[in-house]
């Protein structure tokens, strides 16, 4: 007997895979000692609130995964088309990745964020229109300046520019 792997088991197992990931992320981020110069949150605050808000995603694509009515099984040969999407998106991605990493030394942080906002944009399917382009333009000067001037994290201004 063989085990199907239907989209709702596909679920199931990455939302016990990602709670498994995201509590031993908290576990990690409790053993972070804060220095003298810590404020309140400390220096573990903001990653065990990326383990919690990965737990709560898992929690909800697991019981997601219990709801409508099951889905027919594909044929083999159909499996295959979604797995390749996949494997183009996700090297697309890391190569997108690899580009922010590779300019953000020379074009600087709002620059290189809104590029990357764009392409991964793009890259997820969203069309070149206005409303990707007004978002890649407002994105990166935008989290700049939430780094810059009101967390105080001084963001790379870019060699090309100074």
């Amino acid at each position: 007997m063989t085990l199907a792997w239907t989209d709702r088991r596909r679920d199931r197992l990455l939302a016990v895979l990602a709670a498994a990931f995201g509590a031993g992320y908290i576990t990690a981020a409790r053993g972070i000692e804060d220095s003298l110069l810590s404020d309140a949150v400390g220096a573990g605050g903001v990653p065990q609130g990326v383990g919690v808000a990965m737990l709560l995603a898992a929690l909800a694509l697991f019981a997601k995964s219990f709801l409508g009515a099951p889905a027919t099984q594909p044929p083999a040969e159909a499996e295959a088309e979604p797995w390749r999407e996949a494997a183009r998106r996700t090297g697309g991605l890391v190569l997108i990745l690899l580009g922010y990493g590779l300019l953000l030394p020379w074009l600087g942080y709002p620059l290189t964020v809104s590029l990357l906002v764009l392409a991964s944009g793009w890259l997820a399917g969203a069309p070149p229109k206005l409303p990707l382009l007004l978002c890649a333009a407002v994105c990166g000067p935008a989290l700049w300046a939430m780094f810059d001037w009101a967390l105080q994290v001084r963001m790379p201004a870019g060699s090309l520019w100074s």
